[in-house]
């Protein structure tokens, strides 16, 4: 929000160009939607990683990013000429989509599910020290 609110004096710290002072104004609301998505990601991929599950947090940004943004990105930029612009919508539609399969995931999931993994690594793992304090 504090890219949205002061967008005209954030950007007047590093510039008096009038040029990159427009392009800068107008991109700021493109990176705010897209750091708007990216905070929301932040949780769910939290819960991800405490309850085992890196494999699907590692796809849910791999997809999203590499396999959609950054082609709808060469696209926007390069053959619709958004340049900039189309980098950006690009990154915030990646960001939303990483968002949705992440949300998705974790309301699928039971609690019992989510605690599984953990539980049994810990057990394996009071095995493991069991057999080495024996030695």
């Amino acid at each position: 929000m504090i890219y949205v609110v002061f967008r005209y004096q954030l950007v007047t710290i590093f510039t008096n160009d009038k040029r990159i002072l427009f392009l800068a104004i107008r991109m700021t609301i493109y990176v705010a939607l897209n750091d708007l998505m990216c905070f929301i990601s932040h949780g769910p991929l939290s819960i991800l990683r405490g309850a085992g599950r890196m494999t699907f947090a590692a796809i849910a940004t791999l997809i999203p990013f590499n396999l959609i943004s950054l082609p709808l990105a060469a696209y926007l930029m390069y053959v619709r000429h958004w340049r900039l612009s189309g980098y950006w919508i690009a990154l915030a539609i990646g960001a939303f989509i990483q968002m949705i399969m992440l949300l998705l995931y974790i309301f699928r999931l039971s609690y019992e599910d989510m605690i599984k993994s953990p539980v049994e690594i810990s057990k394996k793992m009071e095995i493991y020290i069991r057999r080495t304090m024996d030695l």
